[in-house]
């Protein structure tokens, strides 16, 4: 009688943490392909002008505008790549910055479509 208590007992235990296990997954997985509404932390100089921030929100994957004045110099060709969300929530674009002393690649991302910021690559593109 008193195995039977125990089996009982062990086989409650066992369903609970299953319950809890199940739950713990669930949380977890509906929570990944969200992006995160965490506010990004920049300084005024990091800030993207308003004329280059639309020409980010509303070109399509390899368009290319030349600007007078970036964040990335003066006199400059920038190629937008397609836009993708940062493992912080921010949406971001690779960029490509030809001047006519160099071609390499940059990176700008925003939380809200009106601020763009310009960030720090952590990995090397490939500016071909």
């Amino acid at each position: 009688m008193k195995s039977n208590k125990v089996c009982s007992v062990v086989r409650v235990t066992v369903r609970v943490a299953a319950i809890v296990f199940a739950s713990i997954v669930v949380s977890a997985c509906s929570s990944l392909n969200q992006p995160q509404t965490s506010s990004a932390s920049f300084s005024v100089d990091q800030l993207i002008p308003a004329e280059i921030a639309d020409f980010l929100n509303h070109s399509v994957t390899d368009t290319s505008s030349s600007f007078a004045q970036s964040p990335w110099g003066d006199n400059i060709i920038l190629f937008a790549k397609a836009p993708y969300y940062s493992a912080s929530g921010a949406q971001c674009r690779q960029l490509i910055v030809e001047s006519t002393l160099d071609k390499r690649t940059g990176l700008a991302c925003t939380q809200d479509k009106q601020r763009w910021y310009k960030v720090r690559a952590l990995v090397a593109g490939n500016t071909q």
